[in-house]
């Protein structure tokens, strides 16, 4: 007879590997606080090993500039908080840093060097992560987005073409 004991506080496995896939790449990141040493970019930079450091408690945020906007499907959060613990995250989503509306939240256990996957069905260019709880201050080693392109952006101008107004004057 063989008995396995699973300690209560034993991380759950990894993320499936989607997380590690390459989602949209965000153009900027702003945050309400930040270490000298982890600004917000380091949340976006594509590697688990660096990471935005709010340097506080709850409540903080990060806010992700996609540059477009996009109809999102998922947002892949890789979580790094000493002690491990119960969070409550708001997900946000919106056309401007400053229309942003609650779209997702995570309200669970997570643990440190864990990928947090959350359904997303939102459209919007401004991906924020509000955090209301955390057992320690608030960070993130890594934040990707994943979804299509959004109809309602305007093309860019084509290539080679001048833009601007013309005004055509008559010598007679």
């Amino acid at each position: 007879v063989s008995v396995t004991v699973n300690p209560a506080n034993t991380p759950p496995p990894p993320a499936p590997t989607a997380c590690s896939n390459q989602g949209i790449v965000a153009v900027g990141a702003t945050a309400s606080a930040s270490l000298p040493s982890t600004p917000p970019t380091l949340a976006i930079d594509g590697r688990t090993d660096t990471m935005w450091n709010s340097g506080a408690g709850a409540p903080q945020y990060i806010t992700l500039d996609l540059g477009a906007t996009y109809n999102l499907t998922k947002l892949c959060l890789f979580v790094t908080m000493t002690p491990d613990g119960q969070v409550n995250h708001l997900v946000q989503v919106g056309s401007t840093p400053d229309s942003v509306s609650t779209v997702a939240t995570v309200n669970k256990v997570l643990y440190n060097g864990q990928w947090e996957e959350v359904a997303l069905n939102a459209t919007g260019r401004y991906v924020r992560i509000y955090t209301q709880q955390t057992p320690s201050w608030v960070a993130w080693a890594e934040i990707k987005a994943f979804g299509t392109q959004s109809n309602n952006n305007p093309p860019p101008p084509p290539t080679g073409c001048l833009t601007g107004s013309v005004v055509l004057t008559s010598s007679n």
